[in-house]
């Protein structure tokens, strides 16, 4: 049987047969490890990773800090937008309302039919349209009449919104 070093010796030679040069390096390890080296080890590790997560953690605190200004800066800046938008187009929406339809066919003539959304001009006749102090007889026949109104105004609304129907046409209907 062979045991270890026999096959060791074995091993040898045969490398003395194919590198000679090789053979002669003797094997001795170059590396030495500090005493204690491997039993300090861990309380190393463990100092050196607090001490990058205490430094990412201020970082991280940092960005997300910048990062919840700009947001709320944005957030800031498009709600003030939105009211002021909002408001312009209440107050000529409430102007349009006070107008009667004589006023406002005699504006779009001098103004130009387009400055004003063909969507506002429907919904103002409606309103004008559905005028509770215009329909209250007290009569039986009255409220069927109303209701067909109301029907009639809404095929016509919704004729003219999906007939893209011109303004122009619309104020020449309204004036005979």
């Amino acid at each position: 049987m062979n045991t270890n070093s026999q096959h060791s010796d074995e091993i040898r030679k045969e490398l003395e047969g194919i590198a000679p040069t090789l053979s002669k390096i003797e094997k001795v390890n170059p590396f030495e490890v500090p005493d204690g080296y491997f039993e300090n080890l861990p309380g190393l590790v463990s100092d050196r990773i607090n001490e990058g997560s205490t430094a990412h953690r201020a970082t991280v605190r940092t960005l997300t800090l910048r990062w919840a200004a700009v947001a709320a800066s944005i957030t800031l800046i498009a709600a003030f937008a939105y009211i002021f938008n909002n408001t312009s187009e209440l107050n000529n929406n409430m102007d349009l309302a006070q107008l009667d339809i004589e006023e406002i066919t005699e504006a779009l003539l001098n103004e130009g039919a387009y400055t004003i959304e063909e969507e506002d001009l429907i919904e103002l006749l409606v309103t004008k349209d559905e005028d509770p102090s215009a329909g209250s007889g007290s009569g039986s026949g009255s409220g069927s009449g109303q209701e067909k109104e109301e029907t009639d105004t809404d095929e016509i609304i919704d004729y003219l919104i999906d007939g893209d129907i011109d303004l122009t046409t619309i104020i020449d209907e309204l004036e005979s």
